[in-house]
C-alpha cells in the first residue's frame, strides 16, 4: 500500500495470537482498539466511500485499490507493532468505526 514504507532490514513476525489486544478507553464515547485483520474490510470500505475527500490529505488513498491492499497494511502494522513500538489503533466513537490513529516509539509499559 503506497503511503507506508517497509524497513528492508526488518522481517515482520505476527505476534502471539493469544496475547491480549491493547485497548484504551479515552472517554465514555471513544475507545481505541489495536487493529486486527478483522478491521481490514471496514477500513477499506471507509477509504473507498470517502476516497475523494480523504485523498486531499492522505497520500496512500490513491494506492489503496482493493481489500488486499488494506489487508497487507493491517498485517504489516500488526507485525511491526510490538517489535518496533509502532501501534495502529482503530478509533471507535459510540461503538462505530471512526478512523485510525498511529503511535510511534510508544512505551506501552509506561502508559
Amino acid at each position: 500500500m503506497p503511503g507506508f514504507t517497509m524497513n528492508s532490514d526488518f522481517v515482520p513476525q505476527l505476534p502471539d495470537p493469544n496475547r491480549p489486544i491493547i485497548t484504551l478507553q479515552v472517554s465514555h464515547e471513544i475507545l481505541l482498539t489495536e487493529i486486527g485483520l478483522h478491521d481490514a474490510e471496514i477500513i477499506f470500505e471507509t477509504i473507498d466511500k470517502q476516497r475523494s475527500y480523504l485523498s486531499k490529505w492522505l497520500p496512500f488513498v490513491e494506492g489503496t485499490n482493493n481489500l488486499h491492499d488494506t489487508r497487507s497494511f493491517v498485517l504489516y502494522s500488526i507485525a511491526t507493532g510490538s517489535a518496533m513500538n509502532e501501534y495502529v489503533f482503530r478509533i471507535n466513537f459510540n461503538a462505530v468505526f471512526a478512523g485510525l490513529i498511529g503511535f510511534r516509539n510508544a512505551d506501552k509499559d509506561k502508559n
